[in-house]
Order: structure tokens, then sequence, then C-alpha cells
């Protein structure tokens, strides 16, 4: 995430957090499909792999898109610790490890988003939330597709990111948003 969510806020007069999160998925795609293919890869996938790729793309299109409206509302610093509850989600799925601490550090985060302060838009902290759940389930996702070589690694992350990037191009079409930057 870096400092994704400072651009997001830095851009939100130029060109919406769709379109941003759109160009960012479409760029990152022709970088990892010309590094796939310098690695030798194919960059086609057998059909179940594609179905993977499409479903982790629209997922992490989702994530992005309860992201970005996240850093609007909130900010970009609570955004991002919001989202990266993703971790949270996945620890409280392995129930080896018991919800102690998962339910510790929700109470953290509650914290650290200033529960109980009425000037805060729990509106921004649910779609941040909503953020984390997405990352998480794009990361198990992923996982059950499986992996192979480096360079096959990059052709299936290069998919997600096209299949992302179309679906959030999508997204700014029904919107009515506004895909590049103005002046």
């Amino acid at each position: 995430m870096s400092f994704a969510a400072v651009f997001v806020r830095l851009a939100d007069g130029a060109m919406g957090p769709m379109a941003l999160a759109a160009w960012r998925m479409t760029l990152a795609a022709s970088v990892l499909f010309a590094l796939a293919r310098l690695g030798g890869a194919s960059l086609r996938l057998p059909p179940l792999r594609l179905a993977f790729a499409a479903a982790a793309g629209l997922i992490f299109a989702l994530d992005l898109f309860l992201w970005h409206r996240s850093i609007l509302l909130v900010g970009a610093g609570l955004a991002t610790v919001l989202a990266s509850t993703q971790i949270f989600w996945s620890t409280a799925a392995d129930r080896s490890r018991g919800w102690g601490p998962v339910a510790l550090a929700f109470a953290g985060v509650a914290l650290a988003s200033g529960a109980g302060v009425t000037t805060i838009s729990w509106w921004g902290v649910a779609l941040g939330l909503g953020a984390g759940v997405a990352y998480g389930v794009y990361l198990v996702v992923l996982k059950r597709a499986g992996s192979g070589s480096m360079s096959d690694s990059m052709a299936m992350l290069a998919w997600v990111c096209l299949f992302g990037g179309a679906a959030l191009f999508a997204t700014c079409g029904i919107e009515g948003a506004r895909v590049a930057p103005s002046s």
C-alpha cells in the first residue's frame, strides 16, 4: 500500500479514485505481462487458472473500490490501517490460533480508528474494513489458484491486474467518472 493512499488523496481533484485504481492495475498488468514473457512464461492460462485470475481481479478491484473511498472519508492513514486488517480476517479463519489475539487486534483497530469519537466517518471506517475483508478473500483465491515458477506467477498476476483494471474502468464508466487527469 505504501504511498498509494497519499496519491489517491492528491489525485482526487484531477481524477477520481476509481480512475486512479484502474490506471494502477492496467499499468501493472502491462509490466507484468512483459516480465512474464521475458521470463519465458506462456501468457495463456489454462481455463481454471484464468477463472481464478478473473475472480481474483474482480475481488481486488472491489478491495480498491472500497479502500479508495475510505481514504477520501477518513484519510490515508486510517484507511490504510483498516484495509490492513486483512491479516486479522485470515488469522480468524485459522481456528488453531484461537480468537483471543484476533479480538485484541480488532480492539486496537477500534482504538486507532477513534471509536467513540463523533467526528469520524463511520461509513469510511466500514468501507476500510470492507477493503480488508475483500483483500483477505483475494489472498485466499490466489492461494487456491496455486503457484508455479516465478514467471508463471507473474503471468497469473498480470491477468489478475488486467481483469481488475477492466472492472475498475467499467466502474468509472458507470459512475461517469473522469479517467484522464484534468489539465
